[in-house]
């Protein structure tokens, strides 16, 4: 399970809700966890059930991203930060600063997903 929050921590703070479909659901629902993505996820988590279709729609696709970096990225997030605490892009700045200790599906998994954020960022 602490694995799983500091990768869905580390998902969040890369694919902030702050934007896109999630945005009014999150200043609806969330409002008191605003800067803490460890308890914006909870909230909006507790608000599942309220969010908007576009909401619950990302909400899935991000489940689909977070299952692919799980799979590539935990052992290194294990062995390389494992006393870093989530939130604040931390997890993704010590892989960053771990970059060559990083393993191979790691960085395809993350350059794919940033590829992917990236074009859908901009059609």
């Amino acid at each position: 399970m602490f694995k799983q929050m500091i990768i869905s921590a580390f998902l969040i703070s890369s694919f902030s809700w702050a934007h896109g479909p999630c945005k009014e659901d999150k200043e609806k629902f969330c409002k008191e966890a605003m800067g803490d993505q460890v308890k914006m996820a909870q909230c909006m988590k507790d608000h599942a059930d309220q969010l908007s279709a576009e909401c619950k729609d990302k909400k899935e696709e991000m489940k689909e991203v977070l299952a692919e970096i799980h799979e590539a990225c935990a052992e290194d997030v294990k062995s390389l930060c494992p006393d870093v605490k989530p939130g604040g892009k931390r997890i993704m700045k010590c892989l960053m600063k771990s970059r060559d200790k990083v393993s191979d599906a790691c960085k395809a998994t993350l350059k794919e997903m940033k590829k992917h954020h990236h074009n859908k960022k901009h059609k």
